[in-house]
C-alpha cells in the first residue's frame, strides 16, 4: 500500500513539474479577433522558395504549390490544428487550406496571417460514387436553395458571431428516408464538433438546407479528411461533403457537384509575430491556465468528448482482451490437433496480424473486408484488436508450453492422467508462470494501440484530445489529459488482472492439492 501511495505521489509531482515548466515557457497569443488584418511575414511566393509547406493528408495540392514555390518541402498532417501549432512553433513555414478556414483562424489569432495572393480559385464539391443516380436529386435541391442562401450560410460560419452559428433543425417528416453523409469534424468553420459532440459547420448547414427540400433525414459521420472518400467508395456513406476541392484527379473516381467557390491560400505567421521572434503577447501563468482549462473542458461541454473517448477505449480494450485471449487459447488447442491445413491457416494469421501495423489492419477491415457492411466503427475495432491480440496471445502461450519440461507430460500420463487432463491440470498451469506476465504486458500494449481507432471514425481518448485541440489550438491540457487517462486506465486494468490472477491461482492451487490427495489415496488402495 505504501509503495502504491509513493507511486501516485511521484506521478502528481511529475505532472505539477510539467505544469510549472510549461508555465515558464508559455507565451500565449491574444485569441480575440484582430482589429486590423495582420500581414503575412512573407510578401511574395518567391520568399517561400525552399521553405516547408504543410497540408492536410488527402489534399492533392503539392503540384499547385510547386507552380509558385520552387523546391518546397512538403509535410502532411491529419488536422489543420496540428498545422497551425507546427506553424507557430516554427516546424513549418506555411500551411495550405481554403480561404474560409485560413481567414477564420487568422481572425481568431493575431499571430497568424493569410498571404494576400491566393494560389487558385476553385470550387468545393459534394462527392458521390460514379453514376450514382441520387446525385441528380441533390443537384436540383442545391439549385432550389440558391446561391444567395448558401452565401448567407458562408458569411455566418466564417464570421465571429457564434450565436448565429446554428444548424437548421431536422423538423421535417423525412418521408424519403435517411442518408449517411461523411464530413469533417476537425476543420472549423467548415465541419467540426460543437456543443454536445454534434457535428456542425458550413458544410453540414448546406446539406441540411438541401435535405429539407428533399424531405430526407441526415446522419452525419464525422471523420478525418483521409477517411472521407474511402467511406463513400466503400458504401459506409452515401456521399461526402468535406470542403473537397473539385480536381481532375478526384473526378476520375468520383462524381462531384459544385456547391460553393473558394480560394486556396497559404496561411503563415504574422509579420508582428516573426518580428517578436515568436514571443506573442504576455499573459500571466495562472490566467493562461484558467483560460486554457475552460476552453479545453467547459466550453461547448467538451468534457463529454473525453468521457465518450474513455468509454470507447475501455470497451474496445476489455472486449478485445477477453475475446482475444479466448481466441488465442482456441488456436492453441487447434494447433494440438496437428492438422496440416489448420497449421497453415494459423501460420497465415500469425504472419498477417503480427506483421502488420494496427492502423493498416483496421483500415483494411473497415474499407475492404467490411466495406459494404453497415457496421459501427467500434465493432470493427473490437474485431480487429481481438484478432491481433488473439494471435499474439497464441504465439506467447505456445512458446511457454514448449518451455515446459516434456517429462512433466510423461509423468502425468504414467500416473493415469488422460492427455487432455494432463495438459489442462499439469502442463498449462506450469506454462502460466511463463506466459502470464508477458500477456499482461501485451494487454497494456493493446490498450495503447487502440489510440489509432480514430482512423475509422471512432472517438477514443486520443481522438477526443485531437478534436479538442482542433477547436482550442492549445496542446497542453488536451495532451496531458490524454496521457494521464491512459496511465490511470492501464494501472486500473493491471490491478484488476492481478486480482483475477491471484484468485484463479488460489483456486488452481486448491484443485492441485485435491488431485494430489486423490492420487495418494489411489496409491494407498493399490489403484
Amino acid at each position: 500500500m505504501n509503495k502504491m501511495i509513493k507511486k501516485y505521489i511521484t506521478l502528481v509531482s511529475v505532472l505539477l513539474s510539467l505544469l510549472i515548466i510549461s508555465g515558464l515557457v508559455i507565451k500565449s497569443a491574444d485569441s480575440s479577433a484582430a482589429e486590423s488584418k495582420q500581414k503575412s511575414c512573407f510578401k511574395s511566393f518567391e520568399e517561400l522558395n525552399g521553405k516547408r509547406v504543410a497540408m492536410l493528408s488527402g489534399a492533392p495540392f503539392a503540384d499547385l504549390v510547386s507552380e509558385y514555390v520552387e523546391d518546397a518541402k512538403y509535410s502532411y498532417y491529419d488536422s489543420f490544428a496540428d498545422i497551425l501549432l507546427a506553424l507557430k512553433s516554427g516546424k513549418i513555414d506555411a500551411g495550405l487550406n481554403n480561404s474560409a478556414v485560413a481567414e477564420f483562424q487568422s481572425n481568431q489569432d493575431n499571430d497568424l496571417a493569410v498571404m494576400e495572393q491566393p494560389l487558385k480559385e476553385l470550387s468545393f464539391g459534394i462527392a458521390f460514387n460514379k453514376a450514382d443516380k441520387e446525385q441528380e436529386k441533390w443537384k436540383k435541391a442545391l439549385e432550389e436553395v440558391g446561391e444567395e442562401k448558401i452565401q448567407e450560410m458562408w458569411d455566418i460560419w466564417i464570421g465571429n458571431d457564434e450565436s448565429a452559428k446554428v444548424l437548421p433543425e431536422q423538423d421535417w417528416p423525412g418521408k424519403n428516408g435517411t442518408v449517411k453523409v461523411a464530413t469533417l469534424d476537425n476543420l472549423e468553420p467548415m465541419g467540426y464538433r460543437g456543443e454536445g459532440e454534434k457535428v456542425v459547420g458550413f458544410d453540414p448547414a448546406v446539406i441540411l438546407l438541401c435535405a429539407e427540400k428533399l424531405d430526407v433525414k441526415v446522419e452525419f459521420q464525422g471523420m478525418e479528411l483521409a477517411g472521407v472518400l474511402p467511406a463513400v467508395s466503400s458504401g459506409k456513406a452515401d456521399f461526402a461533403i468535406a470542403s473537397l476541392i473539385i480536381t481532375k484527379e478526384r473526378t476520375e473516381t468520383m462524381d462531384m457537384i459544385p456547391y460553393h467557390s473558394g480560394n486556396i491560400v497559404l496561411i503563415t505567421r504574422s509579420e508582428e509575430y516573426d518580428n517578436q521572434s515568436g514571443k506573442g503577447s504576455e499573459k500571466s501563468f495562472f490566467a493562461h491556465m484558467k483560460e486554457n482549462f475552460k476552453k479545453t473542458f467547459i466550453t461547448d461541454k467538451r468534457y463529454t468528448l473525453i468521457l465518450e473517448g474513455i468509454g470507447s477505449t475501455a470497451i474496445i480494450s476489455i472486449l478485445s482482451g477477453i475475446l482475444g485471449l479466448l481466441f488465442g487459447f482456441l488456436l492453441v488447442y487447434l494447433c494440438r490437433i496437428n492438422n496440416i491445413i489448420i497449421n497453415v491457416i494459423i501460420r497465415i494469421l500469425e504472419e498477417i496480424f503480427v506483421g502488420l501495423p494496427a492502423a493498416v489492419i483496421l483500415l483494411v477491415l473497415c474499407y475492404v473486408v467490411f466495406g459494404k457492411v453497415m457496421m459501427p466503427g467500434i465493432v470493427i475495432a473490437v474485431i480487429g484488436f481481438t484478432l491481433m491480440f488473439g494471435v499474439k496471445a497464441y504465439t506467447i502461450i505456445q512458446s511457454a508450453l514448449e518451455a515446459v519440461d516434456k517429462g512433466q507430460m510423461e509423468a502425468a500420463l504414467s500416473l493415469g492422467y488422460t492427455p487432455r487432463k494432463a495438459f489442462t491440470k499439469i502442463i498449462l498451469p506450469q506454462a502460466k508462470k511463463i506466459y502470464f506476465p508477458i500477456l499482461k504486458t501485451q494487454f497494456t500494449i493493446l490498450v495503447k494501440d487502440t489510440s489509432v481507432v480514430g482512423f475509422i471514425a471512432v472517438i477514443d481518448i486520443t481522438r477526443a484530445g485531437d478534436l479538442i485541440r482542433s477547436r482550442t489550438l492549445e496542446a497542453f491540457f488536451p495532451l496531458i489529459t490524454v496521457a494521464v487517462i491512459y496511465y490511470i486506465l492501464i494501472k486500473l486494468f493491471t490491478w484488476i488482472i492481478n486480482l483475477f490472477d491471484k484468485k484463479s491461482s488460489d483456486k488452481s492451487s486448491r484443485t492441485r492439492k485435491e488431485i494430489s490427495k486423490t492420487d495418494d489415496l489411489n496409491i494407498e488402495n493399490g489403484d
